[in-house]
């Protein structure tokens, strides 16, 4: 039988087939690679190797330290497993306690290289060619998976699920990017969302049981950005920003205490500036929105008859369809297509209509077919 080689760092001991091999500096061998192996050290490091020679059905894996208990579905079928409970408790330095399953530090030197290079401390593929069903089996090929948990024991725990960092260091300069994500499209252009072939750079699922605090937030702490979101590259016919409907885009007072509504599309798909109860207009093409909070002009129909003889008066009530929340607000109206020579002699204001007083200035009888009317709030 083919001996197989292992590769281990000077310090450690191997077990294997029931005897125990002396240490070693290098190319220790497994005498038997069928079986499972397991390089122990002094303490709670070990690395275990498991059917070192498999094949499509019981592929080679490899166990470094030991299995916590947090999630067997994902540690089992893992071909690759760092496993360690960790609770160093650290003295009073920051940094102290800290502790790492796994880490990679690279150096790259000057190179004079005579072509762009990229030379990564990570690199992992996926490859899928096993298609999904639709939406109702999704087969899914990822590269990487980083998941951070807040136990059920704990009620002030924080939890990350990967942290990128790009630094630059005083007396160095350059471009730096914490994180970069490329969407590398060579088959259909899709413009819809929501289908089977959509192709997003990022996507934020929102999960769980109960809403969270927000998709995308900007930290206060810190020099902060010149610009906060940069949009570029948008094909003609695009969205640089797709909100839904009825949700407004916020801005943060003066005082740094509430959010102000800056515009929303209500449910009759017009823009308003404000918020739904103080709106300072709404658009609604080709002109402006006629029933908003701050801002009404509404055709109404036909006033009261004036009685003929100068001087006669007559009230009409018109109501607004969407009341104001006061009667702090700046009316005028217009009566239009009149008969004989009425006027609007004045107008009452309350918060959910107007009465609008028609006077006579001739002998016969007069009226409006209708009454335009302009109201803004103050």
């Amino acid at each position: 039988m083919k001996a197989k080689l292992c590769f281990a760092a000077a310090g450690f001991l191997l077990l294997g087939a029931g005897k125990t091999y002396p240490q070693c500096e290098s190319n220790c061998v497994i005498t038997n690679p069928k079986g499972n192996q397991t390089i122990q050290q002094p303490g709670e490091t070990q690395l275990s190797i498991n059917h070192l020679l498999g094949d499509s059905t019981a592929a080679a894996s490899f166990t470094f330290g030991v299995d916590p208990n947090l999630d067997l579905s994902s540690w089992n079928p893992a071909m690759l497993r760092v496993g360690r409970t960790v609770n160093l408790r650290g003295g009073s330095e920051i940094g102290s306690a800290n502790q790492f399953g796994a880490v990679i530090h690279m150096v790259s030197n000057r190179s004079e290289s005579l072509a762009s290079y990229e030379k990564d401390g990570l690199f992992v593929r996926v490859s899928q060619a096993d298609p999904s069903s639709g939406t109702s089996i999704t087969r899914d090929g990822v590269g990487i998976h980083g998941a951070g948990e807040i136990a059920s024991t704990n009620l002030d725990g924080r939890t990350w699920g990967a942290d990128f960092t790009a630094t630059t260091n005083a007396g160095g300069d350059g471009l730096a990017t914490a994180t970069e994500l490329d969407i590398i499209n060579n088959s259909t252009a899709q413009p819809l969302i929501d289908t089977t072939n959509s192709k997003y750079a990022l996507t934020i699922v929102p999960m769980g049981t109960k809403a969270s605090t927000a998709g995308i937030w900007y930290a206060t702490t810190g020099p902060g950005f010149f610009r906060g979101i940069i949009v570029r590259n948008i094909v003609p016919g695009g969205d640089a920003l797709n909100i839904p409907n009825n949700i407004p885009i916020t801005a943060r007072d003066a005082s740094d205490t509430a959010d102000l509504n800056m515009l929303y599309l209500n449910p009759a798909n017009a823009l308003t500036i404000g918020s739904p109860k103080n709106s300072t207009m709404t658009l609604a093409a080709p002109g402006i929105w006629n029933d908003s909070p701050a801002m009404k002009h509404i055709n109404f129909g036909p006033t009261c008859e004036v009685a003929g003889g100068v001087g006669n008066t007559c009230a009409s009530e018109f109501s607004w369809p969407t009341p104001f929340h006061d009667a702090n607000y700046t009316v005028s109206c217009s009566g239009v297509n009149g008969t004989g020579v009425p006027i609007v002699q004045r107008v009452s204001k309350a918060p959910g209509g107007i009465s609008v007083h028609i006077a006579n200035l001739g002998e016969s009888e007069g009226s409006f077919a209708e009454l335009d009317c302009i109201a803004v709030h103050n």
